[in-house]
């Protein structure tokens, strides 16, 4: 298992954005998929200086490694497999002279500025051997909860309970509060309680 894969810290300026990235059509250019990124469509640059405020203010999640082969091309290189839009982010953190548009170069030269914030130069990594293991681990993740296999998300009452974790007020806390009340005396109430989202949205907003 171990040998498929190690860790390890790459210097940012030895990823390369990935010219296959599933997000777009291929793009030969590392300076065009920056420019994609920023103006794709779909919001999605908006999300990405999202990204970068985040990264600015919490850093890299550490739970969630940057996956990357060797570039067979260029010795030293590595493909960015999954995470090309956070490693977007940190270059034009660390450069954001390279922004497509003037209007981009403001926004990431001011976020770079940010006080307490130091670019990150050196970004964990896991390099996978071959192609198969990590097109796995990227399914996994962006390709549904696959039976269990992937991601499992939080359904609403799931949110709720972590919002109420965080003691903060969810748009459902009052209908979680009286959920899990019922739940917990179900001799009392007959052991009728709501199923899904749909009906404690309906019935407690």
């Amino acid at each position: 298992m171990t040998n498929r894969f190690r860790e390890q810290e790459i210097s940012l300026s030895n990823l390369k954005l990935d010219p296959d990235n599933s997000r777009h059509e291929h793009i030969d250019s590392q300076v065009e998929i920056i420019e994609w990124m920023t103006d794709g469509g779909r919001s999605i640059g908006s999300k990405l200086y999202n990204l970068a405020k985040d990264i600015v203010t919490h850093g890299l999640n550490p739970s969630d490694r940057i996956s990357v082969i060797e570039d067979a091309s260029t010795k030293g290189k590595c493909i960015v497999m999954e995470g090309n839009r956070r490693v977007t982010a940190l270059k034009l953190l660390q450069n954001p002279g390279t922004a497509p548009t003037e209007a981009w170069k403001s926004k990431f030269g001011t976020l770079s500025k940010t006080k307490g914030f130091t670019p990150i130069t050196k970004v964990p990594c896991v390099i996978y051997n071959n192609l198969d293991d990590v097109f796995h681990f990227m399914e996994l993740k962006h390709m549904g909860e696959s039976s269990g296999r992937g991601t499992v998300q939080w359904d609403a009452y799931q949110k709720a309970r972590h919002d109420t974790r965080k003691n903060k007020r969810h748009r459902y806390h009052k209908a979680l509060t009286l959920l899990e009340h019922v739940k917990n005396n179900e001799k009392i109430y007959g052991g009728t309680f709501f199923t899904n989202q749909s009906e404690l949205q309906h019935h407690y907003t």
